[in-house]
């Protein structure tokens, strides 16, 4: 199918300058995306099974940005969940899509500063963001701390199979804010994981590319379908959304082709 080629975006255009200037966790949540761990709903059924999470669980959703995990993980089990985020737009976004409901809680926080009791939580969902966390290493601690005796820390961490170009990663540093680094292997994961936490179960996963055609295809359904987000936004702004959404998963479908999938539960360390 013929595929109509867009104007590059004219940053004279109102609103225009304001897409581009975006934080790529506020972008996000600017187009009501569902930002998904890796291997979407995949990845939440395993933790489900693996960390046997049901409707007495209490869950904390790590770095939640629009809520998709803590709220799948809700409906399939009926757990409550608390998210955070750092984001405020993320978190405004997350209580939209909650509805209401009260087992869903929302709140603006720093996943290494959490603003949680001790032991108050039966499950972490983690997901891939100790991978964007600047004090990842704090965060681990805080997570640890607000979990319960042998609470389970879900995890669906990208790790290198082999390790990719220095340009590549520039380039996903200028696409999303962050740049992740080399060595950040299986074994790395492992140990950093160790330190407060034991294994209990793993799966892993191949993250083959998906290619240029069908990253432009799902990229046009999500800014000029019926996004409720763009309502009544102007040409011009959801042409840069287009062009800045395309770019982005274009670098990060070239970065899978170096990356596999750990989806992991693990249990803390008394």
């Amino acid at each position: 199918m013929f595929l109509r080629a867009i104007a590059e975006p004219d940053r004279s255009q109102p609103g225009v300058e304001a897409v581009l200037g975006k934080s790529y966790p506020d972008f996000v949540a600017f187009l009501g995306q569902h930002n998904t761990p890796p291997g979407a709903f995949r990845t939440i059924d395993e933790w489900v099974r693996m960390a046997s999470i049901d409707g007495r669980s209490r869950v904390l959703d790590l770095a939640c940005s629009t809520g998709y995990s803590g709220r799948t993980v809700h409906e399939l089990t009926g757990a409550r969940v608390c998210g955070i985020d750092i984001s405020p737009e993320a978190v405004a976004q997350a209580c939209r899509y909650a509805e209401g409901d009260p087992s869903l809680e929302y709140q603006v926080a720093d996943a290494a500063d959490l603003p949680l009791p001790d032991g108050s939580f039966s499950h972490v969902l983690g997901g891939c963001n100790f991978g964007f966390i600047e004090r990842r290493d704090q965060a681990l601690d805080e997570v640890h701390r607000v979990l319960r005796p042998n609470g389970r820390l879900c995890v669906a961490a990208f790790y290198y199979r082999e390790p990719p170009p220095e340009e590549l990663l520039d380039r996903v540093a200028d696409a999303v804010g962050f740049r992740p680094s080399r060595d950040r292997d299986r074994r790395f994961w492992n140990a950093f994981f160790s330190r407060r936490f034991e294994l209990v179960a793993e799966i892993l996963h191949e993250t083959p590319p998906l290619g240029a055609r069908k990253v432009t295809r799902a990229v046009r359904r999500s800014v000029y379908g019926r996004v409720p987000a763009l309502v009544g936004a102007s040409g011009p702004v959801r042409d840069a959304c287009y062009h800045r959404l395309r770019q982005t998963r274009l670098v990060l479908d070239e970065h899978r082709a170096y990356q596999a999938l750990m989806v992991g539960v693990w249990r803390a360390r008394t």
